[in-house]
């Protein structure tokens, strides 16, 4: 792992130097902050208990979700969740996402492998922004795939159903036109997009280059059947590019699924969220057990090697970055208790935000 962890820095190395410093900037900016999460800090703002059914009792901290993720407010607004943005907004995601590609694209040349010319296919294309940067970039062309029901299990008072369905996808093909006016009709033109479930796909067999996706495979609702089916759609010698923030880590509970105590998401059984959710968030229940049922996983690094491999894949790079700060939150209490509910996880489960994972179809 260390070899492979050497290797991406190296490719990282290749990037401009304002690039490099956005690259480290997202991910260690809490690293500068000596008192981010500490003790003392959460000891100083305990406002409650909540008894786990093996009796413990976890200390309910106040402003702990705002530190982890701070937007989540915006979840539990109606109507206010997904709005239709600026074009000042757009070109500032545009040109995030042509940073994020370039930093991609660096590692991907450190095993000699490129998106330029190749058929090209993103899970979990939401407004666009992606796959059309992925055509700037060189792509023959680009397929994005998405699934409305992901979108409509998180936002209040919407229930899923054709109707709502039909909605959704409205609203995203209006955000994508905004994109494809953006980014001009050379780059336009090679993008596509449908509603399709990765885990069960129309997608054609070997009719692909590239997949790729970003903060997606945590979402996923059968892992092992979705590797099955990229192994299926990729050609001989494509490959699989995924960027994604586990369940297990820190803020693997996202906006709708992170408690009052660290990792309370992944140290508490289904039983107990769901009666901490009766007990300290009886407003927010509904919503939270849709996301926490239907759109997260609970995947491991292993689980990953696993799945890869039992598909077919050749994995050239699971690459967990962990955080030093998270290393020094974990008490021998919660990761025993994220064990006792979830064996398989392990202490680079939790301290892993962001994992990196190549693979090939040989």
């Amino acid at each position: 792992m260390k070899a492979l962890a050497t290797r991406a820095i190296k490719s990282l190395g290749k990037l401009p130097r304002l690039d490099r410093l956005l690259w480290h900037g997202g991910q260690y900016l809490d690293e500068l902050e000596s008192g981010y999460l500490s003790p003392a800090w959460q000891a100083s703002r305990i406002n409650g208990h909540f008894t786990n059914t093996h009796g413990e009792k976890l200390a309910l901290v106040s402003g702990l979700r705002d530190q982890i993720k701070p937007n989540w407010r915006v979840m539990l607004e109606p109507g206010v969740s997904d709005p239709l943005p600026s074009a000042d907004v757009m070109q500032r995601r545009l040109d995030s996402w042509r940073n994020k590609i370039k930093v991609a694209s660096s590692f991907l040349d450190t095993f000699g492998l490129t998106v330029a010319d190749k058929a090209v296919l993103e899970i979990g294309a939401y407004d666009g922004v992606t796959a059309y940067t992925l055509a700037a970039a060189g792509a023959a062309s680009v397929t994005g795939i998405d699934i409305a029901a992901y979108y409509i299990n998180q936002t209040v008072d919407e229930e899923l159903n054709l109707e709502t369905i039909a909605k959704k996808n409205r609203e995203l093909e209006d955000k994508r036109n905004g994109f494809r006016r953006i980014v001009g009709e050379d780059a336009g033109k090679r993008v596509a997009f449908r509603e399709d479930d990765i885990c069960s796909s129309a997608i054609l067999t070997e009719s692909v280059d590239v997949i790729f996706s970003w903060e997606v495979m945590e979402h996923v609702g059968a892992p092992a059947a979705a590797f099955s089916e990229m192994y299926r759609m990729l050609r001989p010698g494509g490959f699989v590019f995924h960027e994604y923030n586990p369940f297990f880590s820190i803020n693997g509970g996202h906006s709708l699924c992170t408690l009052d105590f660290l990792w309370g998401h992944a140290r508490l059984t289904a039983a107990d969220f769901e009666r901490y959710l009766d007990e300290v968030r009886p407003a927010e229940k509904g919503l939270a057990l849709a996301f926490y049922h239907n759109n997260l996983n609970r995947m491991t690094l292993s689980d990953l090697q696993r799945y890869s491999v039992d598909a077919g894949f050749t994995p050239m790079s699971v690459l967990p970055w962990p955080k030093r700060k998270h290393l020094g939150l974990v008490t021998k209490d919660i990761l025993k208790q994220c064990v006792d509910v979830y064996p398989q996880a392990r202490l680079s489960d939790l301290i892993s935000p962001v994992v990196w994972v190549l693979l090939q179809k040989q």
